[in-house]
């Protein structure tokens, strides 16, 4: 999909260089006889080199143009491809469904510095700025070609220095297109032509790349063959200014002159340490510590609790997890995926970390369910009808759920929609689905912030956040005061929260949850304690406390009255680590797990945003401390206490890699033991 790239690239830098190449001539036809004729400006225009870079620009456009229709793409790409850059880490798209690129991490933002530092070598990026002035030196060395190497040279520290660094990303790609138009400028009123093509290339290619790097560093590297072809580019015409003055002015052999540059690289780069390994900050030494010190994702037990599924499961299975490992799933298990890392920008990623995050058994089924008959396609069908995505998306919430397809049917019906619109929903919601094996890996516990932020998506304020965007600065904050039914006060400083970034709205339509905890806390039971209380010792930080470090040492619990919940936090000094203090500190919310039950208890005075879930099955107390939206999720219940309470989820595949994370397969049993009837606990729009 990236083609664009080299195509708008190599285009516009050949129609700058026709524009340019008539510009020129123009201006020299008038400087010799002071007005232009018909025939005059006839033969300018076809001139052979312009002639010649026309015939390239056609034959171009028309090869792309037959090759991306053969390979079923659309030149429509070339032009929609550069906008999209601009809307590439918005929060949400135009149909309010997230966008998951704002949490890849190979586009997360880069400023100018590490832009520049990402060439390894200052110099480097010196050599192919100062190469697109170079390029327009003329075959015969001049007056011209000195006043093109002192701007260029003067231009070019410029842009590498520290200084330069600090501008804002825009102002320094104007700085960086002044070093062509100046040069441009110097050859204008030239007699002698030269190639113009290179120094538009390069200088249209940098700008093409420097700028979409802010948005992911992943683009950084297309700016390197730019880059690479013209610091070579650079080097070769000082080579050859070097063999004309020498040649000519000293009555020295040009192979001195070449001589001279080889010494010069060498002395720069120093290459003998690269080569021997003997510095610790050589190539080899640091490519040898990557290589040694790397562990590969894939391993064994992967391996193998993917070869389990593609043996024990239909041609027709379907694996749904998080997307990230999505393209091992389809090779090892030969098994179709929900999404993987093709396809992560998608609704999918809402409804997969939706199924991951509720606490509800029958709405996590519920959707696998319906991803399995039908991937998203029964929303964008229920769309078709209600012409609204916030009905769409809570009528679907309100059918997942429901197993029998006649009830699921009665609440389309209620809502207005025809028998024929609601069939053909429930078949993409409530068909036979095929086998769904569902993973959960150690892994997902660091990501956890990711899914989770998807699965708590808050349509509503996406569809807020958008509004916002397009109303007009003067009627966004009526416009939030009626909304969300707050003060003039609070609408203003939503607004100006909300715009103020693509992160900040990201967090203010839906929060980032995730495990404070990867491993269980071992607790002290009733029979341990004489105060028939469950004490934990966690040790967690919590930052600044009234100007101390505070630090939870314990928690403290009766089973029997989980409303005194309360938690032991010690205020040390800053410096020393000494205890200065003591206070007691409210969980947000627990979660008291049982043998075949669980009890949820909300906490209003509530002092840390975290919760708890403590396990007090078989006399083994241990707590997890996580978000209070993690408690009780689905992730939670099958990776921490194997799917305890769980009746559709049958354990299939349980191993550990070489590193000791664990990964447990889960075959969905898609009758299970009933499923319980639907209520709104952990339902958000």
């Amino acid at each position: 999909a990236g083609w664009w790239y080299s195509f708008d690239f190599v285009v516009l830098a050949l129609l700058g260089t026709i524009v340019f190449q008539l510009f020129r001539k123009l201006v020299h036809t008038y400087q010799e006889r002071r007005n232009i004729r018909f025939n005059q400006l006839l033969r300018i225009f076809t001139e052979k080199a312009l002639l010649l870079n026309l015939a390239l620009l056609f034959f171009f456009v028309l090869a792309s143009f037959v090759l991306t229709d053969a390979l079923g793409g659309s030149m429509k790409s070339a032009l929609t491809g550069p906008i999209s850059f601009i809307s590439i880490k918005e929060a949400a798209h135009e149909t309010l469904w997230p966008n998951v690129f704002t949490t890849v991490a190979e586009l997360n933002e880069a400023n100018l510095p590490q832009i520049i530092g990402s060439f390894g070598s200052k110099f480097v990026l010196f050599l192919a700025f100062l190469g697109i002035g170079l390029s327009l030196l003329p075959k015969k060395t001049t007056l011209i070609s000195w006043i093109i190497l002192g701007t260029s040279l003067f231009w070019s520290v410029f842009l590498v220095s520290s200084g330069a660094q600090t501008l804002p990303i825009l102002r320094y790609l104007i700085f960086l297109a002044l070093l062509i138009a100046i040069n441009l400028l110097i050859v204008l009123f030239h007699k002698e032509s030269t190639s113009y093509f290179h120094a538009f290339l390069v200088t249209i290619w940098l700008l093409g790349t420097i700028y979409p790097s802010t948005k992911g560093v992943r683009f950084i590297f297309l700016a390197l063959p730019a880059v690479s072809v013209s610091a070579g580019l650079a080097l070769g015409k000082l080579n050859q200014l070097l063999r004309d003055v020498s040649k000519k002015n000293l009555n020295i052999s040009p192979w001195f002159a070449t001589a001279c540059i080889w010494l010069f690289i060498f002395a720069l780069f120093n290459p003998v340490p690269l080569v021997t390994g003997t510095s610790s900050k050589g190539l080899l030494i640091k490519t040898k510590a990557v290589a040694l010190g790397e562990v590969p994702s894939m391993n064994d037990a992967w391996v193998g609790a993917l070869t389990s599924i593609k043996e024990n499961s239909e041609p027709d299975a379907i694996i749904n997890s998080w997307w990230d490992f999505g393209h091992w799933f389809k090779y090892w298990a030969d098994r179709a995926v929900t999404f993987d890392g093709g396809s992560q920008n998608s609704p999918m990623a809402h409804w997969i970390g939706k199924t991951l995050l509720t606490p509800r058994e029958d709405e996590a089924v519920g959707i696998l369910r319906m991803l399995d008959c039908g991937s998203n396609n029964a929303y964008e069908r229920l769309l078709n009808t209600t012409q609204d995505p916030l009905k769409t998306i809570d009528l679907l919430y309100d059918i997942i759920p429901r197993y029998n397809h006649n009830e699921a049917k009665r609440v389309l019906l209620a809502e207005g929609i025809s028998p024929k619109d609601a069939e053909d929903v429930l078949d993409l919601t409530h068909c036979n689905p095929p086998e769904d094996f569902f993973i959960t890996s150690q892994d997902m516990v660091g990501k956890a912030g990711v899914w989770g932020h998807f699965g708590s998506w808050n349509f509503t304020r996406a569809k807020i956040y958008n509004d916002l965007k397009k109303l007009p600065r003067s009627e966004r904050v009526s416009y939030l005061q009626n909304t969300l039914n707050i003060s003039r006060s609070q609408a203003q400083q939503t607004i100006d929260q909300i715009l103020s970034s693509d992160k900040a709205a990201n967090n203010w339509i839906a929060p980032w949850p995730g495990y404070v905890s990867q491993n269980w806390f071992s607790c002290k039971g009733p029979a341990q304690n004489e105060t028939g209380n469950v004490t934990c010792k966690l040790g967690i930080g919590i930052g600044n406390v009234r100007g101390a470090n505070g630090v939870i040492d314990e928690f403290v619990v009766n089973p029997e009255r989980p409303e005194e919940a309360k938690l032991k936090i010690s205020l040390r000094n800053p410096s020393t680590g000494a205890k200065i203090n003591e206070i007691e500190g409210f969980i947000n919310a627990l979660v008291i797990a049982r043998e075949n039950s669980y009890d949820r208890f909300d906490y209003q005075n509530a002092t840390v945003g975290f919760g708890g879930l403590l396990d007090v099955a078989g006399g083994n107390y241990r707590i997890l401390i996580a978000d209070p939206l993690h408690i009780s999720s689905t992730f939670t219940k099958l990776f921490y206490l194997d799917g305890r309470g769980m009746s559709h989820f049958q354990k299939f595949h349980d191993t550990r890699a070489v590193n000791g994370w664990r990964i447990i397969v889960w075959k969905v049993n898609w009758e299970g033991e009933g499923i319980p009837a639907p209520s709104n606990e952990g339902r958000e729009t």
